[in-house]
Order: C-alpha cells, then sequence, then structure tokens
C-alpha cells in the first residue's frame, strides 16, 4: 500500500510500515520533523493539518491514509473539549477532505475516550455515507504484543472490503530486554523521591514480570502519572532513576539506534509520549494488507 502518514509525529506509522511505501508524513511540530528525517527517508512536509486543501491532500495518491490525530481533546485530563477544542481543527479539516478524496483505506489512533466522542461520531458518520461499508476498531495495549510497557489506545480502520483487526495475545517479554545500564544523568534526586515516596511508579529492572506505566508527553515534568521510574543498580548500591527517551522509544517497538537527533531530553521525552505503539500499528494494519 502506498500511505499517508498525518500528525506523523516521529514516525511510528513508519516504523511499523516497513512492507508498505510511505509516500509523505505530515505534522506541525518542527522538532518531531527533525527526529523523522534521522530515521526515515520518506518525503515530509511541516503544515498545520487544520489549513491543508484537498487538491494537495489527493495529490499524495496514498491508499491508506494513517492518522494519529492530538488526543489532548479528549483525555482524562484537560477540559475534554472534544470538537470544540481549538486542537480538534486539523482533525475536522482531515475527516472533511476525507469524505471528498474518499482514499481506500482510514485509520486512526487515539486515546480510549475518543471513541464515544463527537470527534468520533463525526467520523463514523462522514465514512458511512462516503461508502465505506467495513469499519472495525478496537482498545489494544502493547501488553497483548508481548511488550512490558502500558500503552491503550483507540484504533480503527475502515475500507471499502471487509476489514477486521486480528486478536493476539503472546508472552510478555522481561523488561530487562529493553533496559540500558545505570546512567548518573538519568538518576532522581531525593528531593523528588521525599516529596513524592509512595506516589512514584517504580518497576524492578530485574523484574521478568515489571510492566511500565504508560509515558506521557508530561515525563520528567510532572513527577507522577505520566510514566515509570526505573529501580537499577549502579555498580554499588540500587537506585532510581528516569527512563531514557531512547529505552521508551525501545518500549513503544523503534528499532535500536533510533535516534533524536541530538535533541535533548526534555524535548525528547515530549516527543516519544505522543509516539505510537510501533508494534500495535503493525498488527492493526493487518486489518488491511
Amino acid at each position: 500500500m502506498k500511505i499517508l502518514e498525518l500528525f506523523s509525529g516521529i514516525g511510528g506509522l513508519a516504523a511499523a510500515a516497513t512492507e508498505h511505501e510511505v509516500v509523505g508524513a505530515v505534522d506541525h511540530d518542527r522538532k518531531a520533523d527533525a527526529v523523522y528525517a534521522a530515521n526515515w527517508p520518506h518525503r515530509r512536509e511541516v503544515k498545520n493539518l487544520a489549513y491543508v486543501k484537498i487538491p494537495w491532500l489527493a495529490s499524495f495518491q496514498a491508499d491508506l491514509w494513517w492518522m494519529s490525530p492530538p488526543c489532548a481533546p479528549h483525555g482524562i485530563r484537560g477540559a475534554q473539549a472534544d470538537l470544540d477544542d481549538p486542537r480538534s481543527a486539523a482533525f475536522q479539516n482531515i475527516v472533511r477532505a476525507i469524505g471528498e478524496i474518499q482514499p481506500a483505506h482510514v485509520a486512526l489512533e487515539n486515546v480510549p475516550w475518543f471513541h464515544g466522542s463527537r470527534a468520533w461520531a463525526l467520523l463514523e458518520t462522514t465514512l458511512e455515507r462516503a461508502g465505506y461499508s467495513g469499519l472495525d476498531h478496537a482498545e489494544i495495549c502493547p501488553t497483548h504484543l508481548g511488550f512490558p510497557s502500558l500503552r491503550r489506545r483507540f484504533y480503527a480502520v475502515a475500507s471499502r472490503g471487509s476489514v477486521r483487526i486480528p486478536e493476539r495475545t503472546v508472552e510478555a517479554r522481561p523488561l530487562a530486554q529493553f533496559v540500558q545500564p545505570f546512567r548518573e544523568d538519568l538518576a532522581l534526586p531525593t528531593s523528588l523521591t521525599d516529596r513524592f515516596g509512595d506516589a512514584l511508579h517504580i518497576v524492578e529492572a530485574d523484574d521478568e514480570h515489571a510492566v511500565a506505566a504508560t509515558f506521557t508527553r508530561a515525563y520528567a515534568r510532572s513527577p507522577v502519572y505520566a510514566g515509570s521510574y526505573l529501580r537499577q543498580s549502579d555498580g554499588t548500591s540500587t537506585r532510581l532513576r528516569w527512563f531514557a527517551p531512547e529505552e521508551i522509544a525501545t518500549l513503544h517497538g523503534h528499532p535500536p539506534g533510533f535516534s533524536f537527533a541530538g535533541l535533548p531530553n526534555a524535548d525528547a521525552w515530549k516527543l516519544v509520549g505522543n509516539g505510537l505503539s510501533v508494534p500495535v500499528v503493525r498488527h492493526v494494519l493487518q486489518a488491511i494488507s
């Protein structure tokens, strides 16, 4: 398939769709674009999708439009303004374009609360009116595919033929496969542990059953509810540290050697926290291919 990756971020779809051709990747974030360019050779465009025109989107001649629109309008934090949130404007423009261009396949990823939202109703109605007879959706977590990190998301696939997202559960891989040796620059200050204590979600590096919490874009800025901390030996004692952005990328299924283009950790954590689970995306693509 020829795939157009919308709201492309750091390229989770590109990492998953290695058997297909990504004909374009579009995102408004220049730092995300720099990371994408450091890892994937596809055509990229830095544009606000709220303002792109229908003929421009049609020029990609893509078989599948994959989109991961902003989740903030639907997340459990914030105002949950749904379509009234200004960050939904880009999604609404793309939905209008789907109704006009009618690519052969459409797929979407978002937070679980997207399902049941007015945004989902708008997309579902548009697909039905445009004659997409096949539609399937599911909530999937990387743990269903053996990756020891929570990231439950809503996925939907639409096509003019029948589609079905496969079911699959596999044995979990140990966290130790995804972490690097202790790094002093990632060590947690004692002031943080003294203040938040038991509220921190801690996983043990050598625990074969450990599962990391969902890493969000607020990781390392919000001490709780933004991801896990790793307890690991520094060679002489056991200490707590943040996960490196590269480790989170690996937990998300990106290949070894994934590059953050020299960005500081603060930027890299934000970008990877917005990212996709590569093995889940690859799994969802099977509904079409």
